[in-house]
C-alpha cells in the first residue's frame, strides 16, 4: 500500500466506532499541522509502521499547533491545548494463511495498514476509542521530538490476533449493557 496522508473531514466518532471520512491530501506538506475544532481537527496517515515511521523521519521540522479560535488569544477557560496521537487499527487488516491455521499467530506489524491519528484532545472523544497506543503531545511540539516516542511505543505493541478480536467481539453486549447502566445511573 502507498500512505495517504493528510486531514480528513466529515468523520464522527461514536460508541460503535469511527465513521469514514475523506482524506484531504494538501498539495505540499505543511510546515505546520494546524489542527482546529471548526476547521480540520484531525490529521491522518494511513499505510504501514515502516512507510509512516519513514513519512515522520522525512519531515521532522513539521509543527503540530492547536488553533481554536481565527487569532492566537486562547481564553484560559478553554483546555483544548493537548494534541492526543493514536495508533489505530485498520478496519480491514490483511489476514494471512497462518491467521486461519493458528488463530494465536499475531500479524506482522510491517505489513499491517494502520492509522496514525493526529487530534484534539477531547475527553468525549478519547474516552470512546480504543488505540493500539496513544500518546500526548502540547501544541507546538515538532516532529522530531515526539518521532522517537512514538517508535518506542510502536516496537512494544503487538497486533491482536483472530482469537483475541473474537474474545473482543463476545464482551461488546457487555460494555454496552455497562455503559447504557451508567449513563442511566
Amino acid at each position: 500500500m502507498v500512505l495517504k496522508w493528510g486531514f480528513t473531514i466529515d468523520e464522527q466518532i461514536n460508541y460503535k466506532g469511527v465513521t469514514t471520512a475523506k482524506l484531504i491530501t494538501p498539495p505540499k506538506v505543511p510546515d505546520v499541522i494546524t489542527l482546529s475544532l471548526i476547521i480540520s481537527d484531525r490529521f491522518m496517515l494511513i499505510g504501514t509502521k515502516p512507510e509512516i515511521l519513514e513519512w515522520l523521519h522525512s519531515y521532522p521540522d513539521i509543527i503540530l499547533k492547536v488553533r481554536i479560535f481565527d487569532d492566537d488569544n486562547v481564553p484560559p477557560s478553554i483546555h483544548f491545548q493537548n494534541i492526543v496521537i493514536d495508533l489505530l487499527a485498520d478496519a480491514h487488516m490483511h489476514r494471512h494463511l497462518a491467521d486461519i491455521v493458528n488463530p494465536l499467530h499475531h500479524p506482522d506489524a510491517a505489513f499491517e495498514n494502520v492509522r496514525l491519528e493526529f487530534r484534539i484532545s477531547n475527553p468525549k472523544t478519547d474516552d470512546l476509542l480504543e488505540p493500539l497506543f496513544r500518546l500526548i503531545v502540547t501544541s507546538g511540539s515538532k516532529l522530531s521530538e515526539i518521532v522517537d516516542s512514538i517508535e518506542e511505543e510502536w516496537n512494544k505493541l503487538v497486533y491482536p490476533s483472530i482469537w483475541d478480536e473474537v474474545k473482543e467481539v463476545a464482551s461488546l453486549p457487555y460494555k454496552v449493557l455497562r455503559e447504557d447502566n451508567n449513563n442511566s445511573a
